[in-house]
């Protein structure tokens, strides 16, 4: 009987005598945006884990971490799956979620690609396609002076010759600026006037310009119609835009005489009918 009561007593006091094992841990924490601008987004990662002494993080864009509440900064917008892993006395832990960036500016791309519309003789006019991404204000230099803030303007060159356009283009990720040469050849700089007659009897007709022969009209029109400028035989002359004196003198016995001036516009043909 004292054996039994011996043996009760020295299990009690074993079965007392042992420890609870310690509690597992239980990893935890909560994203906190913190703020956003070309360099990347910041964010805080508050920690709740509980039973744990250490804390290895992921960031799931290759970044890490071992402090117990991090702040990290990321480059760039996009999806990134954050793991906590927590270890204690009591094991280990690993709590994932995601986070999705969208804030951090975007650098602006400047683009544009100009398009030719029409010419005629007061210059060339080009419309210029902005494809510029990322940008909420824009400023072109067409290379002559001129300038606009458009987004995608239309602008006329008054001359010939070779322009760089600028387009420099402004976001909240920064600013870009792209370039490209307009090459204009295709503004007249000269034009037509000829002179012709319907008077068939009083022989060939010398044209004198700015006191220099210009030349003789050698045929007389007999149709109703006016012709058309370069018709053979009539006198086309091809000059830069301006007014010009003239003087013309028919053939014969008793000839007639005409002056006076005219005005050639660039890219155009006029045309003067010389009567008695």
């Amino acid at each position: 009987m004292k054996r039994s009561i011996y043996f009760l007593f020295v299990l009690f006091v074993s079965i007392a005598c042992q420890k609870e094992p310690p509690p597992k841990p239980i990893a935890k924490f909560e994203a906190v945006f913190v703020s956003a601008d070309v360099s990347g987004a910041t964010y805080s990662f508050k920690n709740t884990s509980q039973n744990a002494t250490t804390y290895s993080w992921a960031f799931g864009d290759g970044g890490k971490s071992a402090d117990h509440s991090p702040l990290y900064k990321f480059k760039q917008n996009g999806s990134y799956e954050i793991t906590l892993d927590v270890t204690g006395d009591g094991g280990t832990d690993t709590y994932k979620t995601v986070i999705n960036i969208i804030n951090i500016p975007v650098k602006p791309v400047a683009r544009f690609e100009p398009i030719f519309v029409v010419v005629d003789r007061t210059g060339a006019t080009y419309s210029f396609k902005n494809t510029t991404q990322n940008a909420s204000s824009y400023n072109w230099s067409f290379g002559d002076g001129g300038s606009s803030s458009d987004a995608s303007p239309v602008y006329k060159y008054k001359q010939n010759g070779v322009y760089d356009v600028v387009l420099t283009a402004k976001g909240d990720g920064g600013t870009d600026t792209f370039k490209q040469t307009v090459r204009i050849s295709n503004i007249p700089t000269t034009g037509n006037f000829m002179f012709w007659t319907r008077i068939g009897d009083m022989g060939n007709i010398t044209i004198n310009v700015a006191g220099s022969q210009a030349g003789i009209i050698t045929v007389y029109q007999t149709s109703s119609d006016s012709p058309l400028c370069n018709a053979q035989g009539f006198v086309t002359l091809t000059l830069p835009e301006g007014t010009y004196s003239y003087t013309a003198k028919s053939q014969g016995l008793f000839p007639l005489n005409w002056s006076g001036t005219f005005q050639v516009i660039n890219g155009t043909c006029r045309t003067l009918q010389l009567t008695r």
